[in-house]
């Protein structure tokens, strides 16, 4: 066991020890500081954009001194040193930091603090403030784009900006839809969350069509994100609620056909409250009725003696108009079975709406069957314009079919899928005036049923009845690719070769009787490449493979006229006799 006297004595040394640390403590305390004003810039971000890819360090040294300065992490660990024992001068200095570590790599995200050491008197200082070293991009989300009243739109997105939000304007349906054009750009005020575009595009105000949006934001670190995160934004990386349409006029209605006599309703948006409206058969020199009233819903009762034919819903106000195309079926003669042989058009209103560029979800980009799984059928057509094919297919036909007064029942493609309305049953003929591109298997089956089992069918659209596609209520979807072959097993291929007429090459059933031998002037056909099995020929108008040709099929016959343009040279300036001729022998054929 010690003595007394040494436990004295080690007590005492260590009373003196502790008395000469607090007067050392208390002279350096008063003393004037060797490292002043440590200051280490907030954010550094070195992913290589040239913003704050390095951190800048400040401090102050009162006299000439030695430093060893180093970038520590939250443990206090060194990860990068930047200077080693070096002779700096009194007054201020300046280091920069990269963001790496020693080892040449990017340091973790997170705090870091810089330290700056007097080796020969062991002591340090370390900066208050951390940098934040942040290499992460700032995701930003559009919540909703608005129309404003008048004239453009208000945007708001989700998603904090240290600087003034940018904001882009992209049109999108000017041509390819993969390929958006910016036609404006514009930056919130301050760090704002919502912008607005006064709907100017290149300076004008903006032409009717389909505006997709973007916004970019930069974080405190200088990272950059934007929405959608790709630019120009694309179809597939657009969100909903990040576009707007700017249409003038538009007018939804029923798809399906509307009896002489009933209400038609149809919901209309125009400029002004106050419009004009007209529903005009095609063909036709006047309305059959015609009305200026305001706001929504449209109803328009059709005369009681209206008579079957392809109507058009005309609405205008301010300059502003727009189209619907609208099916009327005449009442039926005295004797109840009076339509039932007669010949049935079949309006391609699934091809309509499956092409009818209008953006459904509001992401900026228009929902065609050839872009989005699934379209609604309850939309206006794009631009208040006629539906594709109207113009160039359809109408010219129904025009034609009014003038020669010909007889026959309507309905459309989607009244047919659903049950509704006239049948193929018992039809000496079944026209399909328009494209079919799409239509539900169920309905391409009874189609080919029908043909083969003795019915008459013409058809006089391009690309028809070689894809499927789902019903179910008012939308369609699940598109499928296009088959090898029709649904009668008829394999095409596009041509496109100068202008010349069809060279009748065959007639057993008098298709061609009436002409010279020679059809109209075309450039574009749909050429037949195989029959489908047991198929032959027994009329043709080719040029280098039949593009106008008749087959039986089965016990049916098939007339499938594949001249781009044929329909057109039926009525106006463009009219051919030699056309006009062949369509009549055709309907001859269809309604016997």
């Amino acid at each position: 066991m010690p003595s007394a006297p040494l436990v004295r004595a080690v007590f005492g040394a260590l009373v003196l020890a502790t008395v000469a640390a607090f007067f050392i403590t208390q002279r350096l305390k008063s003393s004037a500081p060797v490292v002043e004003r440590v200051r280490l810039q907030a954010h550094v971000s070195p992913n290589g954009d040239g913003r704050k890819d390095e951190a800048t360090l400040r401090f102050d040294l009162p006299e000439p001194r030695e430093v060893t300065v180093a970038i520590v992490d939250s443990s206090n660990e060194e990860v990068r040193r930047l200077a080693d024992e070096r002779r700096l001068g009194r007054g201020r200095h300046f280091l920069t930091w990269d963001g790496r570590t020693d080892a040449g790599g990017v340091a973790a995200e997170g705090l870091y603090r810089a330290r700056v050491a007097l080796p020969s008197e062991a002591r340090a200082v370390i900066s208050a403030r951390p940098v934040l070293l942040d290499r992460t991009r700032p995701v930003p989300r559009i919540v909703s784009v608005r129309p404003l009243p008048g004239r453009g739109a208000s945007i708001r997105f989700s998603g904090r900006s240290a600087s003034p939000p940018l904001f882009r304007v992209y049109r999108t349906d000017s041509g390819d839809p993969s390929e958006a054009v910016e036609v404006a750009r514009f930056r919130a005020e301050g760090d704002a969350r919502t912008g607005r575009w006064d709907g100017l595009a290149d300076g004008r105000p903006a032409p009717e069509g389909i505006y997709a949006f973007a916004v970019t934001i930069r974080d405190p670190a200088g990272n950059v994100g934007s929405a959608p995160e790709r630019l120009p934004p694309t179809p597939g990386g657009a969100m909903e609620a990040s576009g707007v349409s700017v249409t003038r006029a538009a007018v939804r209605g029923p798809l399906e056909p509307i009896a002489a006599g009933a209400v038609a309703t149809f919901a209309v948006r125009t400029p002004l409250d106050r419009y004009r409206w007209s529903l005009t058969r095609v063909g036709a020199p006047r309305p059959i009725a015609r009305g200026r009233t305001t706001g929504e819903p449209l109803t328009v009762r059709l005369p009681p003696r209206a008579p079957t034919g392809l109507y058009a819903l005309r609405v205008e106000a301010t300059g502003d108009r727009a189209v619907f195309p609208v099916a009327v079926r005449g009442r039926p003669g005295r004797r109840a079975g009076a339509r039932r042989g007669l010949p049935l058009v079949v309006l391609p209103t699934i091809t309509w709406q499956g092409l009818n560029r209008v953006d459904d979800d509001a992401d900026g980009f228009a929902d065609t069957l050839d872009t989005a799984a699934s379209v609604d059928l309850d939309r206006p057509f794009a631009l208040g314009e006629a539906p594709s094919g109207y113009r160039e297919e359809v109408e010219p036909l129904m025009a034609f079919l009014a003038a020669e007064e010909a007889k026959y029942e309507l309905t459309t493609d989607l009244a047919l899928a659903r049950g509704v309305g006239p049948t193929l049953a018992g039809r000496t003929g079944v026209v399909l005036p328009g494209a079919e591109r799409w239509l539900p298997q169920a309905l391409l089956e009874r189609l080919a049923d029908y043909t083969r089992g003795g019915g008459r069918l013409a058809t006089f659209g391009a690309d028809d009845l070689r894809r499927r596609i789902q019903l179910d209520g008012d939308r369609l979807s699940d598109p499928a690719p296009i088959g090898p072959a029709n649904v009668l097993g008829e394999r095409t291929r596009p041509v496109h070769i100068a202008p010349a007429p069809l060279v009748v090459t065959g007639d057993r059933i008098g298709l061609f009787a009436r002409t010279d031998g020679f059809i109209g002037l075309f450039s574009r056909f749909e050429e037949t490449e195989r029959l489908p099995a047991g198929a032959r020929v027994v009329a043709a108008g080719e040029r280098e493979r039949p593009a106008l040709v008749a087959y039986r099929l089965g016990r049916g016959l098939v007339v499938r006229v594949g001249a781009r343009g044929f329909s057109r040279a039926l009525v106006g300036t463009a009219a051919d006799a030699e056309v006009a001729s062949v369509t009549r022998s055709l309907w001859t054929l269809l309604s016997r």
